[in-house]
């Protein structure tokens, strides 16, 4: 529950009411849907670890030399797709995600977590993972400070609102020398101490 009010939390103290609203029942689902996707998260990349091993495994000259006496021709494709039932591409970013910093996964959960307690959507998984400290990466070296997991996810709004900024002060500009010229109409072209003073206006 959330944005409750203090005469409410009075009336959902009622055992009738709270076994009416099924508040236990509820809260446990909804724990479970938060958790949901990160316990999904952090399987994916035990799984994606088991890919690097078995990768490294496959990879041995003493290893392709059995399958070759065995006939048998797999390549990074086939052994993802028979193995781990998934194609190259997402085997790969998997194993990717896996290699992850303690401190970086922690990073994003901890961020992930805290937008879900705000009532908020967040991207739980092995792709917005591997984005998040791809950006973050970018951000430190470039000597910039790591944008937060929520501004990765919403880049669409943070443009928007750029826009708007840029649109806004376009407009003020244009009514500005609006103004501007319509006093030069009226001041005639006699008036050189109020034409300095537009000139002054349109140079600042």
């Amino acid at each position: 529950m959330r944005n409750i009010l203090e005469i409410e939390r009075g009336l959902i103290r009622d055992p009738e009411i709270a076994t009416g609203l099924q508040l236990r029942a509820v809260a446990t689902i909804q724990r479970s849907l938060k958790t949901a996707e990160t316990n999904k998260l952090k399987k994916s990349l035990e799984l994606g670890q088991k890919m690097s091993e078995v990768l490294t495994w496959f990879n041995l000259s003493e290893t392709q030399q059995k399958f070759s006496n065995a006939g048998i021709s797999w390549g990074i494709s086939e052994l993802a797709d028979k193995v781990f039932e998934v194609k190259k591409p997402w085997f790969y970013k998997c194993i990717k995600a896996s290699n992850v910093e303690q401190s970086k996964l922690d990073s994003f959960l901890e961020q992930a977590k805290a937008i879900q307690s705000a009532g908020e959507n967040v991207k739980i998984g092995i792709e917005p993972l591997n984005q998040f400290v791809k950006v973050t990466d970018e951000a430190i070296s470039n000597g910039e400070t790591p944008p937060t997991l929520e501004q990765i996810q919403r880049p669409a709004e943070r443009s928007q609102t750029a826009e708007s900024v840029v649109n806004d002060t376009m407009e003020i500009s244009i009514d500005r020398n609006s103004v501007i010229e319509y006093l030069v109409s009226l001041s005639g072209a006699g008036l050189s101490d109020l034409m300095h003073e537009v000139n002054n206006l349109r140079n600042e």
